[in-house]
């Protein structure tokens, strides 16, 4: 999907229609059409967080305005679900970062993670080898 395809660099440059609740320099907040929770968007059209055009500036403004929506949220609510996808496989439907900041009650049933099996150490510190070399390999450490 091109940039003029995308819904959220349509908020960001206005010609879509949206409810701002925060905005910075990198970032901007606002509400969802489905659920009226606050979304959280990267202004640059940046695929997801494995995209190599998300730099450090704009993971700290994401960062900084997911807790402060937190803390407004969890005002209004007994909790809250964060959640952010990437790629199909993992559910996003909208190629463009962004983060769902949901309020949550007890027994809302809205978002549940399913636990995949449990693994013993020695499987856990194979997991844990296999990345740390990824993030050797990509440069990330």
């Amino acid at each position: 999907m091109g940039r003029e395809n995308c819904v959220f660099c349509g908020i960001v440059e206005g010609r879509v229609e949206s409810s701002k609740i925060l905005e910075s320099e990198r970032v901007v907040a606002f509400t969802s059409l489905d659920g009226g929770y606050p979304l959280i968007a990267t202004k640059a059209h940046i695929r997801n967080w494995a995209d190599p055009l998300l730099d450090e500036e704009t993971v700290q403004e994401l960062a900084t305005t997911q807790r402060k929506l937190v803390q407004a949220v969890m005002a209004t609510a007994e909790g809250v679900s964060l959640l952010s996808t990437n790629e199909e496989a993992a559910g996003q439907s909208e190629f463009h970062l962004h983060i769902h900041v949901m309020p949550r009650v007890v027994g809302d049933r809205l978002v549940r993670v399913e636990m995949g099996p449990r693994y013993n150490r020695t499987e856990l510190n194979e997991r844990a080898q296999l990345y740390r070399s990824k993030l050797v390999e990509l440069g990330l450490v």
